[in-house]
């Protein structure tokens, strides 16, 4: 219960409200997620409720239903960090919830650290940017709009299912008289336990500092509920430094700067994939460089695939060609984001097929993150990334596989090349 504790607490960090658009849509109609999502935030205030949240921090007091109760403190700024701490002070019980916008982890009651699986991060992108609504398609691979309204804290709202990456999926609920997010489902898998279903819900919005904050949150599971009472907001501009540093025990596989932290260090650009990638690529020889590299690329195309897929196969010599012919003069790079079983597997693909281009080291492939952001659900997929790490192009779009082929001819046409 503790666990689910500090997870509402995130739910609730930065969610922030402002009056209705004075132009609401005919609420009997079916909206689309991104209708949903757009009236929301111009509801919430987009940017500029963010902005106003930067450096708060909250007091929560949360009454469970079996009469326990627990303190909730933590504080998010601009970057996309976030730590939370949730005490139950009878119990001596510590938990900690963090983020240094690279990476996100939990801290048990007994001090361990580990990383939050896929779903819990991606619960956590949604929650703690109230823009979340504007990179849904770095979150969900697809969304939907339920054909009917549903009740949810008390009220009639749309509902939106987004799919992960992972096959996942989180509910989204939207006030249908006020376009306001009322809150989510999702369920939780843990290893060896049963599969539970967490709902929360906000609710008493009230005016707070020239925004509305909700001062009210219910949530439950199959095992239980809590309800959590604001009782302090205060703004505190000087966060201690050390506030969003990675336990050593997981510091090996979550990036210590945060994103574009790198570009800075190196005056270039792809600030966010070097972060992800590590301080190192590799070539086909196994020979490790350092990733600032990246840093002096206008664009990069990110290459998912693997030697055992036979698709991918037929596609790599003509993406090869097209590398050794234009890279250097058009100023681009390709990483490859290996499938492969094994170290020895990915370097013997890459030799076979002449790749003289990067790839993310073998044991950095999955804790890079790469494939949660920029991935999908199979290969061969190529994503063409501008310098600042968006998605320029994919071989996936709303969910749809369009190919690789279509990607590289896109590139090679901004490019000039045929």
């Amino acid at each position: 219960m503790l666990r689910i504790c500090t997870v509402l607490f995130t739910l609730v960090l930065t969610t922030v409200a402002w009056a209705q658009a004075s132009s609401a849509p005919d609420r009997r109609v079916r909206q689309s997620p991104e209708q949903l999502i757009q009236r929301w935030m111009e509801v919430s205030g987009g940017s500029s409720a963010y902005d106003a949240m930067t450096g708060r921090s909250r007091t929560w007091m949360l009454t469970f239903s079996n009469g326990g109760e627990a303190t909730i403190n933590g504080v998010a700024d601009a970057k996309g960090r976030y730590f939370v701490m949730t005490q139950a002070p009878l119990k001596e019980k510590k938990m900690i919830e963090a983020s240094n916008g690279q990476g996100a982890w939990l801290i048990n009651e007994k001090g361990q650290a580990k990383l939050m699986t896929e779903t819990q991060q991606a619960v956590t992108d949604i929650v703690e940017d109230p823009l979340w609504g504007k990179k849904t398609d770095k979150i969900f691979k697809r969304m939907a709009t339920s054909a009917s309204k549903q009740q949810f804290g008390g009220e009639l709202c749309w509902q939106v299912i987004g799919l992960l990456p992972n096959r996942n999926r989180i509910e989204l609920f939207f006030s249908v008289e006020s376009g306001q997010w009322k809150g989510l489902e999702y369920l939780r898998k843990r290893p060896g336990r049963e599969t539970t279903r967490n709902q929360i819900a906000f609710s008493d919005f009230r005016e707070q500092d020239g925004f509305t904050v909700p001062f009210t949150f219910d949530a439950t599971d199959d095992n239980g509920g809590a309800t959590g009472k604001l009782t302090k907001l205060e703004f505190n501009p000087e966060i201690p430094a050390d506030t969003f540093n990675v336990p050593d025990s997981i510091r090996s596989i979550v990036p210590a700067e945060p994103v574009g932290a790198a570009s800075k260090a190196t005056g270039g650009a792809h600030g966010k994939l070097i972060g992800m990638i590590g301080s190192e690529v590799v070539d086909k020889n196994g020979r490790r460089v350092s990733s600032s590299a990246l840093g002096s690329k206008d664009n990069v195309l990110l290459y998912f695939s693997a030697s055992w897929c036979p698709p991918c196969k037929r596609f790599t010599p003509g993406l090869v060609e097209f590398f050794n012919k234009n890279a250097e003069d058009k100023n681009f790079t390709i990483v490859f984001v290996s499938s492969d079983r094994s170290q020895d597997a990915m370097l013997k693909y890459m030799k076979d097929y002449n790749m003289d281009f990067w790839a993310v080291p073998f044991d950095r492939v999955n804790p890079s993150g790469i494939k949660t952001v920029y991935g999908d659900r199979g290969i061969p997929n190529l994503v063409w990334l501008n310098a600042a790490d968006e998605a320029v192009a994919k071989s996936y779009v709303n969910g749809s596989y369009v190919g690789p082929n279509k990607v590289l001819s896109d590139f090679g046409q901004s490019m000039g090349v045929n």
